[in-house]
């Protein structure tokens, strides 16, 4: 195998691995939205919005360290449930509002759990995706936006869209289209 067809053969593997740690994100949120509709005994689910912001922090010979702020619409044929966090105010809570009633998703644990299982999936897809990129974030700031839609009527593509960009010397970006979940990283390194 000469090193144009191994460069291939290794490109391919790393785009199989990034589609595996994106669908693992898609399936965490997707437990994420069921909470809430078990919680509402909404009767489906036929779309979502989601704007995850993070805001990161890698202390030298530490581990990173991450604020959220994550704000979430799912749409019924009749309904709309919002949830959200802030990382100013409920650091640890994830509450949903439906007509006007307020409730936490989780409890502080659960959250904790469900925010650092999103943290994972965010360094193990930059990871693969910019595997170019050094590994030592130590002392630096990383800003992670993500945004999600999903349609649950919608149709999974044969040939799902996905794309890495170098934005600019400090600024990555990924998207994912599979014809139900419509997945858009940022990553800004300081």
């Amino acid at each position: 195998m000469d090193d144009k067809q191994s460069d291939e053969s290794s490109e391919q593997d790393d785009i199989e691995k990034l589609k595996l740690h994106i669908r693992d994100l898609g399936d965490l949120l997707k437990k994420f939205y069921r909470k809430a509709q078990e919680k509402t005994n909404l009767s489906e689910i036929e779309r979502s919005i989601t704007s995850i912001d993070s805001y990161c922090y890698k202390p030298s010979n530490k581990p990173m360290w991450c604020e959220y702020n994550i704000k979430t619409h799912l749409y019924s044929k009749d309904e709309v449930i919002m949830c959200y966090s802030d990382m100013l105010y409920l650091p640890s809570e994830i509450k949903c509002t439906k007509y006007n009633k307020s409730f936490e998703l989780f409890d502080s644990l659960q959250t904790i759990s469900f925010l650092e299982g999103i943290k994972e999936k965010f360094v193990d897809i930059f990871d693969i995706a910019f595997s170019e990129v050094p590994k030592n974030l130590d002392n630096q700031y990383i800003t992670i936006n993500v945004d999600v839609y999903t349609d649950s009527n919608g149709q999974i593509k044969e040939n799902l869209e996905i794309s890495k960009h170098k934005i600019d010397e400090n600024s990555y970006k990924i998207e994912y289209d599979d014809g139900i979940y419509y997945i858009k990283i940022i990553w800004i390194i300081r």
